[in-house]
Formats: structure tokens, sequence, C-alpha cells
């Protein structure tokens, strides 16, 4: 297979599945500024839900204010979402995400469901979603070739293979705490507990191999094939081949998440990237009337990821609802409310915007995922946390360590528990009361501009 090593006046991609999207971003701004310097080409490398996707709509419209070139390479899906933001869109058409829909994967990296069900699903996954990953890796590999930079979080760790391939810097932008500290446990380990220091920092070893193991032979033969690179002996997080770490900025407040003294120089916390949506959005007028026919309703949801509510759940918040005497708007897909019979006091939504919705409800219970965190904690609204994967444990934990809300265990609600707890969170003076002051604390943060600042600030060769 051919390679694009050579960056240079290159300004075509041999390549049969390139999208034309990528010529049109590329080609313009060589043509305007790339040999004075001027302007950056920027690529973000984004994959999974919209809340993986979102953030970096701010960062790249930003970017371009500051008289960059900014594309999103990321999933179909999401194209409609770049485009509105006035990005180029850059296409990743596999999403492996997608697989977790299938009942034969339900379970998987979701400790919550059992460890064996969980560790059983979370293989099949893993050795299903393989092609995907392959394919969309090589797809990345296209949508960078003549980019300056590349800025990549979580589910984009491998972006510093291509970064190194092209000889470009890369930075990481995380949602959610990863370099390694002894402050606490890594946040993608589903743990309530610290064994102290030593056992905080072996606890981001394992993470490592954990996302180094299943992926080591099929990411070395992509490395290859095409990047034209040596196999990789080791993956360190937010690093490249030879272990040292790359500058990362990260997309959340240190008013939630202090920074750890024993971070890295290179390592800063921005603040929150917030990205609204359209302006020209109005509500469903049945979900307006709802929301201001009475006392603020609860809101209650668990984020886009692909597993589905489950009836019995449903049926469990429906229970919790009445029994605490309130209303919400319930997040749920179509055919799960048209299975039931919703009482009036519960209004089913497929999709709302987070920036209209928050502000109007009284609590918000969420999965706990890092971009619903944000919103609830910038609308000062109290939340109850019912994690189900990855960072949402971590999530629930600092939610409750701020005293802005409580934390329950996802896979064991119960419709009297949850009661009790949208009771207590929606009454207590104290907890809505720090809810407000971490929303103070937001407001005078600009985590957009810091994280642009450092961005800006690399070298482009």
């Amino acid at each position: 297979m051919q390679q694009c090593n050579s960056r240079p006046g290159v300004l075509h991609c041999p390549y049969k599945r390139a999208d034309c999207s990528i010529l049109v971003f590329f080609v313009a701004p060589r043509l305007t500024g790339y040999t004075s310097g001027v302007t950056q080409r920027i690529v973000f490398l984004c994959s999974g839900t919209r809340g993986d996707i979102q953030p970096y709509l701010a960062l790249g419209g930003r970017l371009q204010q500051a008289g960059a070139q900014a594309g999103i390479a990321t999933h179909v899906a999401f194209r409609q979402a770049v485009e509105s933001a006035g990005l180029a869109f850059l296409a990743l058409p596999d999403n492996p995400n997608d697989l977790l829909v299938s009942p034969a994967y339900h379970g998987a990296l979701t400790p919550g469901a059992g460890i064996w069900r969980s560790l059983r699903a979370t293989v099949r996954f893993w050795r299903a979603a393989q092609p995907a990953f392959v394919r969309m890796w090589h797809d990345a590999w296209l949508a960078c070739q003549q980019a300056d930079c590349l800025v990549a979080g979580l589910p984009t760790w491998w972006a510093a293979h291509i970064a190194e391939a092209l000889r470009i810097p890369c930075v990481f932008a995380p949602l959610q705490p990863l370099t390694p500290t002894r402050a606490f446990p890594a946040p993608l380990l589903p743990v309530t507990w610290s064994a102290g220091p030593a056992y905080n920092r072996l606890t981001y070893r394992l993470v490592e191999h954990m996302l180094w193991l299943p992926w080591r032979s099929i990411l070395n033969r992509w490395r290859e094939r095409d990047l034209g690179l040596r196999p990789a002996q080791r993956m360190r997080l937010l690093a490249g081949t030879d272990g040292e770490l790359l500058p990362c900025v990260y997309g959340f407040s240190a008013h939630v998440v202090p920074r750890p003294p024993d971070w890295p120089a290179t390592h800063q916390i921005a603040g929150y990237w917030f990205h609204d949506a359209s302006p020209a959005w109005q509500p469903p007028a049945g979900l307006a009337r709802f929301v201001e026919a009475g006392d603020p309703p609860a809101y209650i949801g668990f984020g886009s990821y692909p597993w589905p509510l489950a009836p019995v759940t449903a049926r469990a918040v429906v229970e919790a609802v009445q029994m605490a005497g309130m209303r919400a708007v319930m997040l749920m897909d179509g055919r799960t409310a048209h299975s039931m019979r919703l009482p009036a006091s519960i209004y089913a939504v497929s999709d709302a915007p987070h920036e209209w919705l928050f502000p109007r409800v009284t609590v918000a219970v969420h999965h706990g995922g890092a971009g619903t965190v944000a919103a609830a904690l910038r609308a000062g609204t109290p939340m109850i946390v019912a994690p189900i994967a990855v960072d949402q444990f971590f999530w629930g934990r600092r939610i409750q360590a701020l005293g802005v809300g409580r934390a329950l265990r996802r896979h064991r609600i119960s419709a009297h528990a949850l009661a009790e707890a949208l009771a207590q969170t929606a009454q207590d003076h104290h907890t809505r009361k720090q809810a407000r002051l971490i929303q103070q604390a937001l407001c005078s943060e600009d985590g957009v501009g810091r994280a642009i600042e450092v961005i800006l600030k690399l070298p482009t060769s």
C-alpha cells in the first residue's frame, strides 16, 4: 500500500476510500496560508457517542475564530452537528460503539451487570469490534494526511500513532482525568475506594494494560501496513510510543477535580468546553407545556450510550417518581415509551438539549457521563448519578464528594431507593446551595479559551 508520509506540498491522497471533504478542507488552507505559517490545520479525532463529540465542536469553533482551520474526524451520525458548527467534517464511517446495541454484547464494558457476564460480553465485543477498529484507524489516517496538529480524547487514544507517522504534534484533550497520580485511582476503573497513594498509581498501569493487550496485534499490523512504522513494544496512555507523555489539556474544571500536585507541567486543566444547540432550537409544544404546568419536574435519562433503558428499570423509575409525588421528564427511546402507559406526571422525550432543559428541572437523574455532569453543574442542578460504565463511577463519586448530589448503583436501582433519593435531593437546601456555588465558579472560567491557548502554542513541526 502506498504511503503518504511525505507531507510538504502534497495536495492529493491516493487512497480510494478518501472522502472528498478531506480535499476541500486541506487544499484551501494550504493555498491561502500554509507557506507563511499563518494557518494551522488542526484535526480533532473523535469517536463514541454524542457526549464524546460535542465538547470538541466548541474547541473547533473557537480555533477558527483564532484563524486556524479546524476539522472534526468522526462518525457519519454526527455530520450534521459538525457542519452546523461551521467545521469541516471528515468521515470515519465505522463506529465500533454501534455494536453495543446488539443483545449479544449487552453487559460489555459494564461491571455493574455482574463481573462474569460483563467479562464474557466484553471479550465478545472486543473480538467483534476489531475489524471496525481497523477500518476506523485506516480512515482516520486518511483524514489526517495534511494536518499540522492532532487533538484526541480518550476514545481516540490511538491518535499518537498517526501523529508519529506524520511527524506532527498531538495534544490529548480528554474529558476525564487520565494522567497517573497518587491522589486518586484511575477513573476508568469502577472502584469506589482507595488503598493509598501507591495503589492509586498502580491502577493507571492496569488501565494501560487493559487498553494495550486486546489491541496490540491489530494495532501493530496497522502501524506497519498503513503508517509505515515499526511495531510498538508497549503503550502508555497519553504518551507517544517512546513512553514520553504528550501535552494534555483537560475539558473539566479544577473546581470539580482539583489538579493533583504530581501531574507534569504539560498536563493542565482548562475548564469545561460547552457547545450549545442552535439558538433556533425550540422545544416541542407538549414538552414546553409540561415543564411550565407546575412545580419544576425532575429529569431522568441515561444518556445516548447504546444501552437501552431496560423495561424493568423504566418501570422502577416510573414507580419511584409516583412514590416521590413528583413530576418528571424522562428520556427514553420511542419503542420503550410506546410499550408503557406513562402517568400524566411523566413526559417522555427522545431528545432535548441539556442547556435548555436542565435549568428548568429540580434534580437530574442520569448515568454520570462527563458531558451530562458538566451540563448539570453549569445549570446549578442537583444530581442523582446511577453509573453504567467507564468513568461514570468516578463522576458519581465526585458529585457526592462535592455535595451537589448522590450516587446510586445503576444496576440495583429500586423504586423505593430512587424515590427516597429524589425526595431528599429535591428538598435538600444544602445540596442546592452547593450546586449554585459550583455553578458560579464555572461561570468565571473560559475553558475553551484556555484550551485553545495550549493547542496553538504547540510547534507545527
